[in-house]
């Protein structure tokens, strides 16, 4: 996972190995997850849109929009901003307990909609 420029613009990629034995399976299936992505969501359902994959030997690389164009930075963890190690305070009891909150309500959502299973 990581940023990348794609089109003269800055992604979020996240690569998905695939066994090339497989392919004809995986690369139909990638490709419905990816236009499903990519179409227009409610608000409180957080997720990235994808502009599309690009398959690669081995692997399907899924090319998203970056959340926010104009400060493009690499993707932290929670685990990260919360232990101050990037020299950033980290957030307020309350801050973070508002935070799970709100995560929970987005992993809720996406239950409800069938796209998170086991």
């Amino acid at each position: 996972m990581g940023l990348t420029e794609y089109g003269g613009k800055v992604v979020f990629v996240e690569k998905k190995s695939m066994d090339p034995m497989l392919r004809s399976k995986i690369l139909p299936r990638a490709e419905n997850l990816a236009a499903l992505l990519n179409l227009p969501k409610d608000e409180t359902f957080h997720s990235l849109t994808c502009r599309e994959i690009v398959e690669e030997v081995g692997m399907v690389p899924f090319v998203f929009n970056h959340p926010n164009r104009d400060h493009a930075r690499e993707p932290r963890s929670l685990l990260g901003l919360f232990s101050g190690k990037d020299g950033i305070d980290p957030p307020s009891l309350t801050v973070r307990v508002r935070l799970a909150l709100r995560v929970a309500c987005v992993v809720q959502n996406f239950h409800r909609t069938g796209w998170l299973h086991k």
